[in-house]
Parts: structure tokens; C-alpha cells; sequence
């Protein structure tokens, strides 16, 4: 079996929190990688959503001014806990 490790992002808290699968590797240190520069990216726009006072947080403020974080997360999205990552090991069959 092959090991792959899956990157997810989480949004929300308790009933309300929300978590997706972002993208998997064959190699632990890509998926380090990319939990590590989705983390500073998701930071930025979490303090830029701040900055320009969006009530929503959401995507729009990522899209506007962060529009590589798009691009390595098709499907994020922010409340007002911010944005997390983290990676799991599976096995493939």
C-alpha cells in the first residue's frame, strides 16, 4: 500500500465548524509545504478582511487580494475563526 498525505482546511467552531479536503501528495513534506504557505496566506487575508472591515470574511477579500490562495485552495473559505490547515496520513490501495 502507498502511503499519501491529504491537506485539509477547517473553518468555524463547534455545530458550526467546517472542514474540506484541499489536495493529497505522495511525499509528507509537500503537504507540509503547502499547509505551511496556505496558513500565511490564509493569515493575510484573515487580517486584510479585518483591515477593510468586511462583515463576511469570506472568499471575496481572499479573491480580491490574495488571489494565490485561491489557487491553492479551490474551496476556502473564512468565518470569523479564521482558517486553519493540517494534513492526515491514508493508505492507498
Amino acid at each position: 500500500m502507498i502511503k499519501i498525505f491529504i491537506v485539509r482546511g477547517s473553518t468555524g467552531e463547534y455545530s458550526a465548524k467546517t472542514t474540506w479536503t484541499v489536495r493529497a501528495f505522495r511525499k509528507e513534506e509537500d503537504a507540509k509545504a503547502l499547509v505551511l504557505l496556505a496558513e500565511e496566506k490564509s493569515r493575510q487575508a484573515f487580517l486584510k478582511a479585518q483591515e477593510v472591515g468586511e462583515d463576511a470574511w469570506h472568499r471575496d477579500v481572499a479573491e480580491q487580494y490574495f488571489p494565490e490562495l485561491i489557487e491553492l485552495d479551490s474551496q476556502f473559505y473564512m468565518d470569523y475563526c479564521g482558517t486553519n490547515y493540517f494534513y492526515e496520513e491514508c493508505f492507498l490501495e
